[in-house]
């Protein structure tokens, strides 16, 4: 929920600048998170079903727009967001990642589990 110029001096410093199709950020809705309207603007724009979408987020409110966009969610908990993250229970423990170095494992994990048998 970055504002646009800050989000665009994070991509720039991490060299991301174009790695993307879209950037959506709080400068392009009304609302703010836990209201799903980010991430429906994401899906429309880049014609992208909601269920089709995986959402990596860091907080609670951000797990819950994921969810109410009917999108999945693996949250990645900071020092100031991994008891809440935890205490809320939004999501299955197995989907919240305390050590970022498992997140690629995890999100490998969640693709398999969502790819039809």
């Amino acid at each position: 929920m970055s504002r646009g110029q800050q989000a665009q001096r994070v991509l720039k410093v991490l060299d991301l600048v174009d790695a993307f199709d879209f950037i959506a950020t709080r400068d392009d809705v009304e609302r703010g998170k836990p209201d799903p309207e980010i991430y429906q603007l994401v899906s429309q724009e880049l014609d992208v079903l909601p269920t089709e979408c995986l959402v990596i987020e860091d907080s609670p409110s951000g797990v819950e727009a994921a969810l109410a966009a009917g999108m999945w969610c693996i949250a990645v908990s900071t020092p100031f967001t991994k008891q809440k993250l935890h205490a809320e229970q939004l999501l299955d423990e197995s989907w919240i990642v305390d050590d970022p170095d498992t997140l690629l494992d995890v999100v490998d994990r969640k693709i398999k589990k969502l790819q039809p048998a």
